[in-house]
């Protein structure tokens, strides 16, 4: 009995395994960080520190089209933690205290979630996914200048929400190009509530933005507009985003891409406490960015530069944020084979902040990126 028990399970196994792909990486970053903010009166601080991350990814092909993926790691920054950050061990099942804690710093412990969680079906004509998904938005900074105008520059989306977005998404491709809509819940706490008597005590609404975008080949060259129009209760910063994302075929292994957009704000009866990324006022804001990536010698150089204008629209007069932001980054492969890859990628990351042109402060990140993938 216990040997036919054995052996269904491993008919099931060998049924059911070739269905999973487990793919994954993991970083070790180094990086010197100098952030100067005396310009404003503030302080300047230096320091180094080390950065990791480890990323497992699991997907499920149900064949037809549909599918099932999900990502598990940390939920910091770009799924990162630092060297004796995070949780300490519990000792016998208790908590310890972090005022006096019974073992030392380097016991912390990252604790591990679902940075990603969905399903849905993908075939050449059409495909929707819906769960919490990635929107790749370390390539596309329409992103960054919709949801974090005050801090547009240096990937914010991508770096404060590890790239991923709750909601439904879908695609239809045609003979003209590929249409594009996404629906993105942004806060799902709102309700509407009375009581006995027919008094309302609770009615806010759910935040919501709907995306729209399209992409097309023209002659090698790819153009992808796309829109962004938020949905809140009027008390919470709503705005909308276009932009325009163009990216050339390769000229020697590299191409060219570049992004211009362009984000409004109109409501003036905010509540005080918005959403971290968004101004207390009415605003306007726009960005462009100019990069180059490709295959450069041995390795792969990524480079881009941005610049980006916030101007917010107070009573008595406006204040403007300038943003000037440079990204180089050359990865150097090590190794690789059919089962993954070791690479090393020295990056250096220099970000400068202006109001009403007076400078504000600057920060320069130089790090080195150690990534295996399987």
């Amino acid at each position: 009995m216990i040997k036919r028990t054995i052996l269904c399970v491993i008919m099931l196994f060998s049924f059911v395994y070739p269905q999973i792909k487990i793919s994954g990486d993991a970083r070790i970053r180094p990086r010197y960080d100098i952030n100067d903010k005396t310009p404003s009166n503030g302080t300047k601080s230096m320091d180094f520190y080390y950065m990791y991350r480890a990323r497992i990814r699991m997907s499920a092909d149900l064949d037809e089209g549909w599918m099932f993926n999900t990502m598990l790691s940390h939920n910091g920054i770009s799924n990162y933690s630092i060297f004796d950050a995070g949780d300490y061990p519990d000792v016998s099942g208790v908590n310890q205290s972090t005022a006096k804690p019974t073992s030392n710093e380097n016991s912390r412990r990252a604790t591990v979630s679902f940075a990603e969680l969905y399903f849905g079906k993908e075939v050449e004509k059409y495909g929707f996914r819906i769960g919490l998904f990635p929107l790749g938005a370390m390539n596309n900074p329409v992103y960054d200048l919709h949801y974090y105008p005050v801090k547009m520059v240096d990937i914010p989306f991508y770096v404060y929400n590890a790239d991923g977005a709750y909601g439904l998404s879908g695609y239809i491709k045609t003979d003209v190009g590929k249409f594009g809509a996404k629906v993105l819940v942004e806060d799902a706490k709102g309700k509407y509530e009375e009581n006995s008597s027919g008094k309302v005590l609770y009615d806010i609404k759910d935040q919501y933005t709907v995306e729209l975008n399209y992409t097309v080949d023209a002659g090698g060259f790819v153009i992808a507009p796309m829109a962004m129009i938020s949905i809140s209760d009027d008390s919470v910063s709503a705005p909308n985003t276009f932009g325009l994302n163009l990216t050339s075929p390769k000229f020697s292994g590299l191409t060219v891409s570049a992004t211009a957009a362009y984000s409004i704000q109109d409501r003036t009866d905010l509540r005080a406490t918005q959403e971290p990324g968004y101004p207390v006022s009415k605003y306007n804001a726009y960005l462009l960015r100019l990069k180059l990536a490709g295959a450069l010698g041995p390795g792969n150089i990524v480079a881009w530069f941005d610049y980006g204008r916030l101007t917010e629209k107070l009573k008595l007069t406006d204040n403007k944020y300038d943003f000037y932001f440079t990204w180089i980054g050359y990865e150097i492969p090590v190794y690789k084979s059919p089962k993954g890859s070791f690479s090393i990628t020295p990056e250096i990351r220099y970000g400068k902040f202006d109001k009403n042109s007076t400078s504000a402060s600057k920060r320069i990140k130089s790090e080195v990126n150690f990534d295996i993938k399987f």
